[in-house]
């Protein structure tokens, strides 16, 4: 079932319509029947017992939202903590990070093991013993045929 309706079918004027004269039962305060009719004092006074309830939230609302407000952190509260985190910021920065930590240990890898500088020291101070006894070296090659 398909239904056209116009723009225009959709406008009820209050007074009739641009082509119809006001009838009767258009006036606001004919007919009888609602929003017009005699248990509008009792829907009033419904709605007007709920409006205190609702008053009563609210202030309730309101205060606890005082509460809370007076509890509440601002932005000066912050303050001192931001000054905290900027020292410990700065004290962080001149720790070692990882990176360095890394060029470090490449470092000592590349250095000479106790075995090798032990070898070393070996190899100098049999040099050291062969210079200092160097011309009775010279002197036993020399005299023995």
């Amino acid at each position: 079932m398909h239904l056209s309706l116009k723009m225009a079918d959709n406008i009820h004027h209050l007074f009739g319509t641009p082509d119809a004269p006001i009838s009767q039962s258009r006036v606001v305060d004919g007919g009888g029947g609602p929003p017009h009719d005699s248990d509008m004092e009792r829907r009033v006074a419904s709605l007007e017992a709920k409006m205190d309830k609702v008053q009563d939230t609210l202030g309730s609302i309101q205060v606890t939202l005082a509460r809370m407000e007076e509890k509440m952190v601002t932005k000066d509260d912050f303050s001192p903590i931001r000054a905290d985190v900027a020292v410990v910021k700065t004290s962080l920065d001149a720790k070692a990070t990882s990176a360095s930590v890394a060029v470090l240990d490449e470092r000592t890898n590349k250095l000479a093991s106790t075995r090798g500088v032990a070898g070393m020291l070996a190899l100098a101070t049999a040099a050291l013993a062969l210079i200092s006894k160097w011309s009775d070296v010279i002197g036993y090659f020399t005299h023995h045929p």
